[in-house]
């Protein structure tokens, strides 16, 4: 009868936890994933990985077991648990909607798959992490997510609650994360980075893909209501001074003492509708209000900084190491590709992924969507 083992972490998950009010959480909170696409980008990187297909079956298993590997079964109560802990550390919640609820299960289950694979491989490496070593990155994790010192260390025993997790099972997550993160270094130690000369090759083939976008340095205020908010427009409009109003009125206790300020900041990095409105009018007009997650929104551009092609100069480093990336990737996904075929995963059928052989249309780290076919010059980007 297969061993019953506790659930395996594969990759880094994208969700934030926690996070301030309205815009200003902006960029950690207006970014954050749906709950079934955070999840879907942990399966995407690892199929990525992989270069070919996912050696899987559903042949019976029992009831209990979601998904078996060797002989390692994984029951639904553990992948649960594991999602759980998931939860705590990543914000990675289980959607309510039956389809979403339905897709989020098999994508968790095949994350799982794959994770038991390369704790094995790890394993067979005799990569050991320290102690010492989980206890920086747990520390790392309180700090970045949910800030230091007692009050940080509050509100992660808080979410572990929460969760219904523990910390135990938190250290064991960040360890496996370590072991990964040691047998991707082992396996692809013997890349090296690449010469000047395909830097310059790079550059003239992907120059319209490295364009700079547009950015704007924009100033914010949140309320919590629609009628709040258009007090605020009105304000602004007859000339109250930007930072009185946010002093005075602005829910926003992380941009409190910046009179609203956001920063330097693209499209992407807003919510959808923010950043609509925002990005259609021009230097020094003020625009909303718009309702985010964390209430409504009245805002002000302040600069516009066009975007451009940067100069091969300026895109040289980061050029540099996105070629390497790409080199560590494809030694990786040649690895994993063997490590995969040689093992024997099977699913329950309600666990099975939709499409366990498929891998996402930018998987490959070859050249970004949008780049150029070939040399070009800036004005055609």
């Amino acid at each position: 009868m297969p061993d019953t083992l506790e659930v395996q972490r594969t990759e880094d998950d994208a969700a934030n936890v926690g996070g301030g009010n309205g815009v200003a959480a902006r960029i950690g909170a207006a970014r954050r994933a749906h709950p079934r696409i955070a999840l879907a980008v942990v399966v995407a990187l690892l199929a990525a990985a992989l270069g070919g297909g996912f050696w899987w079956t559903h042949r019976g298993l029992p009831g209990d077991v979601a998904v078996r590997v060797g002989e390692t079964d994984v029951t639904r109560t553990q992948l649960r648990a594991r999602m759980a802990t998931v939860e705590a550390l990543y914000g990675v919640t289980v959607p309510d909607v039956g389809s979403e609820k339905d897709a989020f299960w098999r994508d968790a289950a095949h994350s799982v798959a794959v994770g038991l694979v390369l704790s094995a491989a790890a394993r067979d490496e005799d990569i050991a992490i320290s102690t010492k070593d989980v206890d920086q990155s747990l520390s790392q994790v309180i700090t970045s997510f949910f800030g230091g010192g007692a009050e940080g260390e509050a509100a992660f025993s808080q979410a572990l609650a929460n969760a219904g997790t523990s910390e135990a099972a938190v250290r064991d997550e960040l360890r496996r994360q370590l072991e990964i993160n040691a047998l991707f270094a082992k396996v692809t130690s013997d890349v090296v980075s690449p010469d000047d000369a395909a830097v310059a090759a790079a550059y003239d083939d992907r120059r319209c893909a490295l364009r700079l976008p547009e950015k704007r340095r924009i100033r914010n205020i949140v309320v919590a209501s629609k009628a709040d908010a258009q007090d605020v427009l009105r304000r602004l409009l007859r000339g109250d001074a930007f930072a009185s109003v946010v002093a005075a009125v602005s829910i926003d206790a992380s941009t409190q003492d910046t009179g609203g300020d956001i920063g330097l900041v693209a499209a992407n990095d807003l919510e959808a509708a923010y950043a609509e409105s925002a990005f259609a009018v021009g230097k020094g007009k003020v625009f909303g209000p718009v309702q985010g997650e964390y209430g409504w929104n009245v805002g002000r551009v302040d600069a516009i900084q066009q975007g451009r092609v940067p100069t091969q100069e300026e895109a040289r480093d980061g050029l540099r190491q996105t070629l390497f990336s790409e080199a560590q990737s494809k030694v990786w996904r040649s690895w994993l590709t063997d490590q995969i075929k040689a093992a024997d995963v099977q699913y329950a059928d309600d666990h099975t992924p939709k499409d366990p052989l498929a891998l996402p249309a930018d998987g490959s780290g070859g050249q970004a969507a949008g780049a150029s076919d070939g040399p070009g010059t800036s004005e055609s980007c």
